[in-house]
């Protein structure tokens, strides 16, 4: 993605790595960037008009651990990020309507885990998360999912490309 980019041009851009369990909000030319996503999912809101971008990477499907109270971070999970992150793009000027959503990941990493099963933590997050955008009123407009493999996701906020990079050398632009 910035092999072919001026050096004038790589220097206005802002990197922001997020981590597991990470929200963030990027604006012009920041790159939101995340690395380890296997059978967590991330979440990419952007608003082409305004030019602001949103990402989080979520590990778990929600916060309901059998009654256990546990500190939870914004992105952590489709219940928290969504609404935190929408709330922030809208704070920001952004209109629900004009927010392209997209979302990476949701793999089953482990081959003795069949899919659909409890154990599929990756389907459980991408279920939850779609509910959680139906709940919000956002539409999905593309996704990268599934799979056996991890990935990394590098969203350019500027132009709303995302650049995924698989551990199996497959590249994926949406």
């Amino acid at each position: 993605m910035f092999s072919s980019m001026p050096i004038v041009f790589l220097l206005l851009m802002k990197l922001k790595q997020l981590n597991t369990g990470d929200a963030g909000l990027g604006c012009d030319q920041d790159i939101l960037s995340t690395d380890g996503v296997g059978s967590c999912v991330v979440l990419c809101l952007w608003d082409p008009i305004r030019k602001i971008g949103a990402m989080a990477h979520m590990s778990q499907a929600s916060t309901d651990k059998g009654g256990a109270m546990r500190p939870f971070s914004f992105g952590s999970c489709p219940e928290l990020a969504i609404p935190f992150l929408l709330k922030r793009m809208l704070a920001r000027g952004s209109l629900a309507c004009d927010i392209c959503v997209r979302i990476v990941g949701g793999g089953n990493m482990f081959y003795e885990i069949k899919e659909g099963s409890l154990m599929d933590i990756g389907t459980h997050i991408v279920h939850a998360t779609l509910e959680t955008l139906n709940q919000e009123g956002l539409h999905l407009t593309s996704s990268a999912l599934g799979g056996k493999f991890g990935r990394s996701v590098q969203f350019s906020v500027d132009s709303g490309l995302i650049e995924i990079t698989a551990t199996n050398g497959e590249k994926v632009f949406l």
